[in-house]
């Protein structure tokens, strides 16, 4: 045809018959598809669901296979091959004469940067050098405990239930064979109780089920598989409810039953005994139809032969055995047979463990390898230069293995000196690297290789012991240096005046002074000219209603007891009176004769507060053999540390009884003199909604709140900012916003200073001014503010000194 003309007839023709076959083969396709993998049903056929799969399926999902945490899958971007080769080396002529020539023999050499790293044997065979950094080592240890603690889960999930005694049913269509012989009589309550178990948990969501007792007849509860319903499985436990126990155990016709039925999927057989028939015969015939499984149950089974029988027959039809023992029985002894479920477990689980042991050896091995090359800077420096050209290139972790030995270094410094902290990495403290590299060190040498790679593994192992050795050196010593810091020496040849000088109370700073001088504010008499007289501001009085005070001539300290640790300190205060009175009581008793120790009657010190006049005579009796000084002395510590102990009670209890003193309603300040009811007229509560900061009774300290209305007695209950609600007295409250006097701060004045405090809202706390802003530079308007803590601000008047209380 002419350009143009179109497409020819015959052509079209043939064109359209070729699409009307790919859709008509599209069409059969889909429908095969359809016919072979059909939808699944909505209802009880869930067996897809990890909860209804085996050990084997959830451990190829979950195990540590899976998740890449096996040794060689965690360590293959920490490992990288050992380098050797052969070189030439002159050695001394056989023939011992030293006019020959030196003659030339080959020898094998490891790379010159071998040594300092640590090795292990891989899993085709060859040796590899390993560095484990802390990230690594703790990534591994994160992510293992995360594995073995679900494994731990599906392991007693399995041990629950149903599932302790038929493990997971997988398949949709099951027989169940239940040994009703004599052997079982005494046990049938327990497994009807279980199959319960099993109908509720697992049947319940299966197609097609059906019972069948073994005794000396066969009984079946359908003679088929019955659809599940909840009506069938009804019917069911009503059947299974009448069973009892007797006769012999015919398994063989059970098992011809449940194998004849063509929509059977798999046989679960629970047993006790061997069968009536030899065992022979029962394995050749469900031999005959090897795609059927058949799990066995063995049911408090204490004959092996049967243990191993049932064991066969489910290996022989490929499908799973299942031990029942009470766990009283089976913990504490090893069993020839158990359940393979929780088998493929336990051993995934041990396999971890083992794992993570080897990984913290190997990171152990890199630290003390890496302080044995870093203990001189000059072979440290020469560790980042010696690596040669033709050594393969590191891989990521080792790369940096010789440029982290200094920090490897101070981390074995830092944990030398906290060895008696727990930890939660092994290789961190000298003992765990001390026990992780004693377990299994000796086994790469009884692995064979050339002697060259060996001597590689035995230089390890000395310098590891070299390095343990000085740590453990190290640690002894501090822990001896921390145990004489501990126990204080009592000295008693040293005068005890000379001994007093470092171990008084005031030396240890243990009076009430010493206590409570953070929390003191040293206050100033101020001279007023028209009174011709000092005084002093009554601000503090409201500030700390509660206070101590210690007054000279013209000075006055604030304390607020508060803000002490009253309990500590007279812990602290009785440690030393114990310390005193022990070595008042062996300096006396050392100073006295065997004869004057008779005339005691005792073998042992005696307590000298306990025995002052007894004692006093012996040592006058023989002259005063110690200096009475000594003794006085020690008495005056004691009397003055129980004055102290005294004084620290009585504080306490003060402060007990003004946090327990009377509320709203029950003091006598609440009780106002009630006024005629013809002439009653109601106030005007002019405070409500106010704006204010008024004192928490929780700790003295004054906070931001509104007034929530005024109560009887002069108090008010206040909404504090932190939104804590509480009922403060008048004299406790100063008002803030608003058209309020505003008098000018001097030098000297009281004042209330802001004070972010966390969690509290704003914090108003006392101080004194002791600058003011210079009037002609009108940019400067900051206070310098003298805290009561010893710290000095620099606030503005609106910021934090317009709450300023004169």
């Amino acid at each position: 045809m002419p350009p143009g003309a179109g497409v020819r007839e015959d052509v079209f023709l043939v064109w359209r018959e070729m699409e009307e076959v790919q859709v008509t083969r599209a069409q059969i396709e889909d429908m095969l598809l359809t016919i072979q993998s059909p939808s699944p049903r909505q209802g009880p056929a869930t067996s897809m669901c990890e909860d209804f799969i085996s050990s084997r399926d959830w451990l190829s999902r979950h195990g540590l296979k899976a998740q890449r945490l096996l040794l060689y899958d965690a360590l293959v971007d920490c490992a990288f091959r050992h380098s050797d080769g052969v070189v030439d080396v002159k050695a001394k002529p056989e023939c011992g004469s030293t006019m020959a020539d030196a003659e030339s023999r080959c020898k094998l050499v490891n790379a010159k940067y071998c040594d300092r790293f640590a090795h292990m044997t891989w899993k085709d065979g060859s040796v590899v050098h390993v560095y484990v950094t802390a990230k690594k080592c703790r990534w591994y240890e994160d992510m293992m405990k995360q594995a073995l603690a679900t494994l731990q889960r599906r392991l007693e999930w399995l041990q629950m239930g149903s599932r302790e005694l038929f493990g997971t049913v997988l398949e949709e269509k099951v027989y169940f064979l239940i040994n009703t012989s004599e052997s079982m009589k005494d046990r049938l309550s327990l497994v009807k109780s279980k199959i319960h178990e099993l109908i509720q948990e697992q049947l319940c969501h299966k197609a097609k089920v059906n019972f069948v007792t073994l005794s000396s007849c066969v009984a079946s509860w359908r003679r088929k598989v019955e659809d599940v319903t909840e009506e069938s499985l009804d019917s069911a436990w009503n059947w299974i409810q009448g069973l009892e126990g007797g006769g012999s155990t015919h398994m063989l016709e059970a098992l011809r039953l449940a194998l004849a039925d063509t929509d059977t999927q798999a046989v679960y057989l629970l047993t006790d005994s061997l069968p009536d028939q030899p065992a022979e015969s029962v394995l050749a015939h469900v031999q005959r139809d090897p795609l059927i499984p058949v799990h066995t149950i063995s049911f408090y089974c204490s004959d092996p032969a049967a243990e191993r029988f049932l064991h066969e027959l489910s290996e022989t039809t490929g499908g799973r055995y299942n031990s029942y023992l009470p766990r009283t029985q089976d913990a504490g002894q090893q069993l020839p047979y158990v359940s393979e479920d929780v088998h493929l477990l336990k051993e995934e689980i041990e396999q971890g463990k083992s794992d993570m042991e080897k990984v913290f050896k190997l990171r152990a091995q890199c630290v003390v390898l890496d302080w044995y090359h870093s203990k001189d800077s000059k072979t440290a420096e020469k560790s980042c230069l010696g690596r040669p050209h033709s050594a393969p290139q590191l891989e990521g972790s080792a790369r940096h293995a010789v440029g982290n030995q200094d920090g490897n270094r101070k981390l074995l410094r830092k944990t030398t000196r906290q060895s008696t902290q727990a930890t939660c990495d092994p290789a961190c403290t000298p003992a765990g690297l001390r026990d992780l590299l004693s377990r299994g060190g000796e086994q790469a040498l009884r692995d064979w290789m050339v002697p060259e790679t060996l001597s590689l593994f035995q230089a390890n192992i000395e310098k590891q012991n070299q390095v343990l050795h000085s740590l453990g050196s190290a640690a002894g010593e501090v822990e001896q240096k921390k145990e004489r810091r501990r126990r204080p020496q009592l000295c008693l040849d040293e005068p005890t005046a000379h001994w007093l000088r470092t171990n008084s109370l005031v030396a240890r700073r243990l009076t009430m002074m010493d206590i409570l001088a953070p929390v003191g504010i040293p206050q100033k008499a101020k001279y007023v000219p028209i009174l011709d007289k000092r005084i002093y501001s009554k601000v503090f009085d409201e500030v700390h209603p509660f206070n101590s005070t210690i007054r000279g001539c013209q000075q006055l300290t604030l304390i607020n007891p508060l803000a002490v640790d009253l309990e500590g300190y007279k812990t602290k205060l009785k440690e030393v009176l114990k310390m005193y009175e022990r070595r008042l009581d062996l300096m006396v008793w050392r100073a006295l004769t065997p004869e004057e120790k008779d005339k005691l009657a005792s073998d042992k010190p005696l307590v000298f507060r306990e025995n002052r006049e007894a004692l006093l005579q012996a040592l006058e009796r023989l002259g005063w053999p110690l200096t009475q000084e000594d003794v006085d002395l020690l008495e005056d510590q004691v009397r003055l540390g129980l004055s102290f102990l005294q004084q620290a009670s009585d504080l306490q209890q003060a402060i007990r009884q003004k946090i327990q003193e009377p509320r709203p309603g029950k003091g006598a300040d609440d009780t106002l003199p009630a006024a005629p009811k013809e002439t009653a007229v109601q106030v005007l509560d002019t405070l409500r909604g106010q704006r204010v900061i008024a004192r928490s009774e929780k700790d003295g300290f004054y906070y931001t709140g509104t007034v929530k209305r005024r109560v009887k007695g002069k108090r008010v209950m206040i909404d504090f900012i932190s939104g804590d609600c509480q009922i403060i007295p008048l004299r406790f409250l100063i008002t803030v916003g608003g058209a309020g006097p505003c008098p000018p701060l001097v030098i000297g004045d009281s004042v209330f200073v802001g004070a972010e405090k966390q969690g509290a809202g704003n914090c108003f706390v006392p101080g004194v001014v002791i600058a003011t802003p210079r009037r002609l530079e009108p940019i400067d308007k900051l206070y310098t503010v003298y805290k009561f803590d010893g710290k000095t601000i620099r606030p503005s008047r609106p910021e934090s000194t317009a709450h300023a209380a004169k």
